[in-house]
This record gives structure tokens, C-alpha cells and sequence, in this order.
């Protein structure tokens, strides 16, 4: 593999800053919204008849998700966040 070089700058942290802060955002939104289903569900559950159960199961599956989902999320931010940080002070 050959040398490369790579320009930091504060815009580029910056922008780290703001992938973290997305990241984390789109995460809690995927969250909410599992959430706001499954009340909904709970809401209107006999007049979906038969559709309530496979609603039940996609909710169950799009929680298990999120939850395995948030780890990753987590560590990701995380490491933007760092790498943000590194740039800050070498620029600085």
C-alpha cells in the first residue's frame, strides 16, 4: 500500500461533529417511531383482526433491531467523535 496523504481542518472535525450528532438523532428517531407504532397497535389492536399478530412480530423484530442496531451506533459516534477531537487538537 502506498503513502497518501490526508488534510484535516477544523471544517472537516466539524463535520464529525455533525455525522455524530445525526447518527445519534436518526438512531432515537428510528426508536420513537418503533415505539409510537407499537402504541398504535395497542390503540386500534382488535380492528386489525387477523393483521394484529404479524403487526406484533414486525414491531418485535424492528425492536430487536433497534437494540442490536444501537450498539453500533454508539460505538460509531463514539469514534467520530474521537477522531473529531484528534483533528481538533493537532489543528490547534
Amino acid at each position: 500500500m502506498g503513502d497518501f496523504t490526508v488534510m484535516i481542518s477544523e471544517e472537516g472535525a466539524q463535520s464529525l461533529y455533525e455525522m455524530q450528532k445525526a447518527l445519534v438523532e436518526s438512531q432515537q428517531r428510528i426508536i420513537d417511531a418503533n415505539e409510537a407504532l407499537k402504541k398504535t397497535t395497542e390503540e386500534v389492536g382488535d380492528d386489525l383482526g387477523a393483521y394484529k399478530l404479524k403487526t406484533e412480530e414486525i414491531i418485535s423484530m424492528t425492536t430487536k433491531a433497534a437494540e442490536r442496531g444501537s450498539t453500533a451506533v454508539s460505538t460509531l459516534s463514539s469514534k467520530l467523535g474521537k477522531i473529531a477531537d484528534w483533528i481538533m487538537t493537532k489543528i490547534s
